[in-house]
């Protein structure tokens, strides 16, 4: 979500965000979007003049890992 590229850490992973209706919080209505660590906090979206929305994020494998 920053200008700088994300590199997978030293176990091949990225983390990702996006986000979910608070009912349903595995159904992303937004996203993925992988994001370094410390930029995890200050992601922007389409859909933040919305309630009943929130953050997700987890770690995954990059595919050449």
């Amino acid at each position: 979500m920053c200008a700088h590229p994300v590199l997978p850490d030293a176990e091949g992973m990225v983390r990702v965000v996006g986000l979910a209706p608070r009912e349903a919080p595995r159904l992303w209505v937004w996203g993925p979007a992988v994001v370094h660590d410390q930029c995890r906090y200050d992601v922007r979206t389409p859909l933040d003049d919305r309630t009943g929305y929130l953050p997700v994020e987890q770690r995954v494998r990059t595919a050449g890992a």
